[in-house]
């Protein structure tokens, strides 16, 4: 999100008086991104030993980060999330959410804290999860995206069916034949026919 990368660059800068292209930024939006989709906070980190170069100005300014934000009443999408599975976590057992499905498209991008919010609503009153992915799709670990969720799905959703769309229309069968052979090179990807 630029006005999250923005944030970061003039908090670096004061901080620690890097320029706006210090690699130090990229390395802090990561490190900030990738917290916030496993629902870890700068709280949550404070007593860590570093366990790479540039950490420890990382916390930093993830601390920097989460202050700003609080002390001007925002939130970035990753809190949206954060404060959404800690309100259902503090709901009473009596209380129930009016959901009867949650569907989830792109679901191969899915992180940990997305996944909690899918799981603690889903609980909360029985809802239904209807979620459409593609396993050779998944670019988004960088952000958090954790491949298992799509691999392990109908563990993680008891009694759940999974159905396989086969046919595409988007590409020639010479082009689906070689990629498809490229991507079964892994092991751990779900094998299909297309």
């Amino acid at each position: 999100d630029e006005d999250q990368e923005k944030l970061i660059k003039e908090l670096a800068a004061e901080e620690y008086s890097v320029r706006k292209s210090d690699p130090l930024i990229k390395q802090a939006i990561s490190y900030i991104c990738s917290n916030k989709t496993e629902g870890i906070l700068p709280d949550d980190l404070q007593d860590k030993k570093p366990s790479f170069e540039g950490e420890k100005e990382c916390i930093r300014l993830f601390t920097l980060y989460e202050n700003k934000l609080f002390e001007t009443g925002n939130l970035d999408f990753d809190d949206l999330l954060y404060y959404a599975v800690k309100y259902i976590e503090k709901l009473t057992s009596e209380t129930h959410l009016l959901f009867d499905y949650i569907i989830i498209d792109e679901y191969q991008d899915i992180s940990n804290i997305k996944y909690e919010l899918t799981m603690k609503t889903a609980k909360r009153n029985d809802a239904k999860v209807f979620a459409v992915g593609d396993d050779w799709q998944s670019i988004y670990s960088f952000s958090g995206s954790r491949i298992e969720y799509i691999y392990n799905f109908t563990n993680y959703f008891k009694g759940a069916k999974l159905f396989k769309i086969n046919k595409t229309y988007r590409n020639s069968q010479e082009l689906i034949n070689l990629s498809g052979q490229f991507i079964m090179k892994n092991n751990s990807q779900i094998k299909k026919d297309l």
